[in-house]
């Protein structure tokens, strides 16, 4: 009779604790979690910057404008002894039997061939026939650098959109930034005109010009706006999220990728939401300004979630802290203490 009412004191006073600790934590809800996983949030904009930007293989190689370091294949039918593979040179031209230096920089390959049947049929051929080919794409090329899945250097093959280079370039990795940084050189007046519609036009040296523009409307806006048409020489670099710090009481402490517009609630729910003994309305960011003084900004959870109170946004560095709340701490290890007792085996009366 004294152990069972020894067993009813001890789970009186755990209803007790669980009454003045309030009511149990609300972690975020599945639709909260869903918009915040990296890895689908990348996928999704993948396959959307691959659907906008359609074929990565060009079908136009024609408007392609020679210049240096390119390989041409020039083929005279019926003179295979003037038929050969030549490379442009440093001044745009090119030496080919007979004809010698012949400029082509900044001609199409059909360019080419309508002046190079013009100088072979004026003293050396009648009526040749002559095709060129650009074996090596050398000359017109853009940099796609940064959180890319295939970085590296590639062709300017006629008109080509950001979207269409970034498609080549397999698309944006997981934890890259929401903005595109295009570097290209201060000759453009067009250049200004496009990057009113983005977010605006920073120095990055006395030559150049940085473009902004954001993934989000890039794909949103679509073709008319934000998509523009790449130059050569442009260096399109993609930057690495910088991260934010989920600390105290949630399932997974750690980094999250700070993406524009990341929320207290989107970073608790990246961080799988808060844990059982989680205080709602004690969490804590820190972070440091300009000068390097700490600054501490209180957040009430509770209260944000309920739509009382602005989610505030967060900046990289910071570190979001959520405290344990001390009635549910010491309810949760009562209600331990109480599962692993009620397993020994009671004495027979």
């Amino acid at each position: 009779m004294k152990l069972r009412q020894t067993w009813l004191m001890v789970l009186g006073a755990g209803l007790l604790i669980a009454g003045c600790a309030g009511p149990a934590a609300r972690g975020p809800t599945q639709d909260m979690v869903s918009q915040v996983e990296a890895q689908a949030k990348n996928k999704r904009f993948n396959e959307t910057l691959m659907a906008q930007a359609g074929p990565t293989t060009p079908t136009n190689f024609r408007d392609y404008q020679v210049g240096p370091e390119d390989l041409l294949a020039v083929q005279i039918f019926g003179q295979d002894n003037l038929s050969r593979e030549v490379r442009v040179d440093g001044q745009g031209q090119i030496f080919l039997p007979l004809v010698e230096n012949v400029k082509v920089k900044g001609l199409t390959a059909a360019q080419i061939e309508q002046r190079l049947m013009k100088l072979y049929d004026k003293e050396f051929l009648v009526n040749p026939q002559i095709s060129v080919f650009v074996k090596e794409y050398r000359y017109q090329r853009v940099s796609i650098t940064g959180a890319v899945n295939t970085p590296g250097s590639y062709p300017m093959i006629g008109r080509r959109t950001l979207l269409e280079m970034l498609a080549q370039a397999g698309g944006v990795k997981d934890g890259s930034a929401d903005v595109i940084h295009i570097v290209r050189r201060q000759n453009s007046k067009e250049t200004s005109q496009q990057v009113k519609t983005s977010e605006g036009l920073k120095s990055f040296s006395p030559n150049t010009e940085t473009i902004l523009i954001d993934l989000k409307p890039l794909l949103k806006v679509g073709p008319r706006d934000l998509n523009i048409p790449l130059q050569h020489g442009d260096v399109v670099y993609v930057p690495y999220a910088g991260f934010a710090y989920v600390l105290g009481e949630v399932k997974a402490p750690g980094p999250v990728p700070v993406k524009q517009n990341l929320r207290v609630t989107q970073a608790i729910a990246s961080a799988k939401g808060l844990n059982e003994i989680a205080s709602q309305n004690r969490t804590t960011i820190l972070r440091f300004d300009e000068q390097g003084q700490r600054v501490t900004i209180p957040v009430n959870y509770d209260r944000v979630t309920k739509g009382e109170d602005p989610d505030v946004p967060l900046k990289e560095d910071d570190i979001v802290f959520i405290p344990g709340h001390l009635g549910k701490k010491a309810y949760y290890e009562l209600k331990t203490f109480i599962r692993g007792s009620v397993g020994m085996a009671l004495p027979v009366q």
